[in-house]
């Protein structure tokens, strides 16, 4: 880690983060988050996308052991916008497989198999016999795991049905491509499925017939797990036969191999095998009758199964069916629901078409308060001038009114005169008449 902080801040340094993040994946998640996240801040920085599509598989990953489930996609989905964008198909169908995953675990089995069979489509494309297999098989996954929690026994057998017809395709490929370790796992899932099957059988005949069907494909499993020295698949075989083997009542047979699973299981540490099988164990003895051994494994298996659910400090985990196959390869990520994009891509438009409005809205507003602010400003501005009109016209009035009433008074003046004239002369004319009648 010291050089890791002083190397250089290139695509190496970029490379070197993610080993880290898919290191410590399991064993701690949070570093693991560290190291993606600095992964993913350089690759930025370098716009260096394949950096940053690794980056985004291993925060989503490192949320998924952590069963954050939202975080997962939300990675993801950022990781396969980035594979569509380098075309890298063989990438993007990884993301749809793991994203089905996701779905899987949260038991949206409807979603997982949309997933899976987009995943299953590019493999087909590509013609990847290796991809095909494995998401052939985790379709077969999501059917069986649907059934289980069906009640309705109509439905619970169609899906049942359906699960066997995705193994069996699974199963050839793998078989023709002579891997051994998937052979295994199909054998093993294909033998539970017809186990499944003899439980819900009414009829005898067809219950054995399923029972030696899951026994048959058990035990191929079990060899095969032999000679791949697989201890833990050794021991769950070694229990799913052993009660098979109840089933049909062939006791020593079943409590040989009860015995042999739980002694492997105390090897390996495995206590959640150990719970399962003990209880087998106490069923097996209490239908043979004895009830003393029955009681013993009956203790036992409360014994684990408390230290089991009672632990405090037990992280919380979520638990996979044997065959569930994840690739984890630092290229890999993965793509959020269509569904989800949609109403995100709404989401933006619908934003970015409010912004416009509001922006539209504002410069309306802006250029309204401009007009209307030209407008008053003119309306001051008459309204002076007119003022100032006024003040003249009634500066003019009053000269006018003044001129007027010096007019009126020169004329009453002179009209005085006139009168006073004209009286003057009516007596001077009297006075005339006068001296001559006295003449």
């Amino acid at each position: 880690m010291a050089l890791i902080k002083i190397a250089k801040e290139d695509s190496l340094k970029v490379k070197n983060l993610n080993s880290l993040a898919i290191e410590q994946i399991n064993n701690e998640p949070q570093q693991s988050f560290l190291y993606a996240e600095q992964a993913l801040k350089l690759s930025q920085k370098l716009n260096y996308k394949r950096g940053m599509a690794v980056s985004y598989h291993n925060l989503g990953y490192a949320n998924f052991v952590q069963a954050n489930y939202p975080a997962t996609l939300e990675y993801w989905l950022l990781g396969l916008k980035l594979k569509e964008e380098m075309g890298d198909k063989k990438g993007s169908s990884a993301l749809l497989g793991n994203i089905g995953n996701v779905y899987r675990a949260q038991k949206d089995y409807a979603k997982a198999l949309d997933y899976y069979f987009g995943a299953l489509k590019i493999k087909e494309e590509l013609k990847d016999k290796n991809g095909i297999a494995i998401w052939l098989s985790n379709i077969g996954i999501v059917y069986s795991s649907k059934a289980g929690e069906l009640k309705d026994k109509n439905e619970k057998n169609d899906n049942y049905k359906k699960a066997l017809v995705y193994y069996m395709k699974a199963l050839n490929i793998a078989k023709e491509l002579g891997d051994k370790s998937k052979i295994a796992a199909l054998h093993g899932n294909i033998g539970i499925i017809y186990s499944d099957q003899g439980d819900m059988s009414t009829d005898k005949t067809t219950k054995e017939s399923n029972y030696n069907k899951a026994l048959n494909h058990l035990i191929q499993a079990l060899k095969i797990g032999e000679e791949l020295e697989d201890e833990n698949r050794v021991a769950i075989q070694l229990g799913n036969i052993g009660g098979i083997y109840t089933e049909l009542h062939r006791y020593k047979e079943a409590e040989d191999h009860l015995l042999r699973a739980l002694q492997k299981c105390d090897e390996l540490g495995a206590t959640d095998y150990t719970m399962q099988f003990e209880e087998a164990l106490s069923d097996l003895y209490e239908q043979t009758k004895d009830h003393e051994k029955a009681l013993e494994h009956y203790k036992k298996y409360t014994v684990v199964k408390d230290s089991i659910f009672n632990e405090e400090n037990t992280k919380k985990s979520t638990r996979l069916e044997m065959n569930f196959e994840f690739e984890k390869q630092a290229t890999l990520t993965a793509a959020i629901a269509a569904e989800h994009s949609a109403k995100q891509k709404v989401i933006i438009w619908s934003v970015a078409i409010s912004l416009f409005l509001t922006f539209g809205i504002a410069v309306v507003i802006f250029r309204s308060l401009r007009i209307t602010r030209k407008q008053k400003h003119l309306i001051e501005l008459a309204h002076t001038e007119i003022s100032e009109q006024k003040k003249l016209v009634d500066e003019q009035r009053t000269v006018v009114e003044v001129k007027n009433k010096e007019i009126t008074d020169s004329i009453l003046y002179a009209k005085r005169i006139q009168d006073a004239l004209i009286t003057s002369e009516s007596y001077i004319e009297r006075t005339l008449k006068r001296m001559q009648n006295k003449k």
